[in-house]
């Protein structure tokens, strides 16, 4: 007998951008449920596109390597020399930059719904290995 877990993902990865500056995301395939969906359809339905895509982020990200800036655009770094990740917490999300936020969820969302058929030929995405 099949089993949810079995037949879906439970963790993707999209890469936005190239060389140094590529953000690479891991996400949660499995937490994009058709309840989420109506709660982004709901907050966008009250104008605020920017609020519904860090709602959704907050839902679906599991991590990424987006380093913390100081007021000058410098890294910031731990007591162990490790760079500080921004955190996925929705309040630090919706204080993100709109367009940051929107290029995540694009690259998720095509990467969620890329079919069977464009799956066979794409040599990238997460999705590209299953079945």
């Amino acid at each position: 007998m099949p089993r949810i877990s079995v037949l879906v993902k439970n963790e993707g990865q999209v890469t936005i951008g190239e060389g140094e500056n590529a953000l690479h995301v891991t996400y949660a395939p499995n937490a994009y449920t058709p309840i989420l969906e109506d709660m982004y359809q709901k907050i966008l339905l009250q104008r605020l596109p920017a609020g519904a895509m860090a709602y959704l982020l907050n839902k679906v990200l599991k991590t990424w390597d987006l380093a913390e800036e100081d007021e000058h655009g410098d890294i910031l770094f731990d007591a162990n020399g490790e760079a500080v990740i921004v955190s996925t917490d929705l309040e630090r999300l919706r204080d993100l930059p709109t367009e940051l936020i929107s290029n995540v969820v694009a690259a998720i969302t095509e990467d969620i719904s890329v079919s069977k058929e464009e799956r066979k030929n794409l040599r990238r995405g997460s999705l590209a290995k299953r079945p």
